[in-house]
């Protein structure tokens, strides 16, 4: 268990996520779209929950997105791809004018499965 979320952890902060970790749970967090101009903000932070159960060798994930506005929005524009199979969604946004910045939501699964696969381990995703 060490071992596989340590590694997470360590490719989590080489992408810039800030990261807590206590026992078993490995919380991350990043914003990856902020704006600001004179009379508002926009702001969206990528959450990411991944609780390891040694006893079962199984990894949880919980993913989310959250963002938050305030004031008038000023004009921009959002290019975004949503895919979903199964339990499975997929979000790809980049947004462009005073600020701006990207969102990969389910890019992060992707890796904690394929390393849980190569450590042995289970990997379940759920929902934020």
């Amino acid at each position: 268990m060490t071992n596989l979320l340590s590694e997470l952890e360590s490719a989590l902060k080489q992408q810039g996520w800030q990261t807590s970790r206590a026992g078993g749970l490995l919380m991350a967090e990043k914003e990856v779209i902020q704006s600001r101009w004179l009379l508002g903000s926009r702001r969206v932070r990528h959450r990411l929950r991944l609780e390891a159960d040694s006893s079962r060798r199984e990894l949880t994930l919980v993913e989310q997105a959250v963002e938050c506005s305030v004031g008038l929005v000023p004009p921009f524009s959002s290019l975004s791809s949503h895919v979903q199979r199964g339990w499975r969604f997929n979000e790809a946004r980049q947004d462009a004018g005073v600020g701006g910045g990207s969102l990969d939501y389910g890019g992060p699964r992707e890796w904690a499965e394929r390393a849980c696969r190569q450590a042995g381990w289970s990997f379940r995703s759920l929902p934020g």
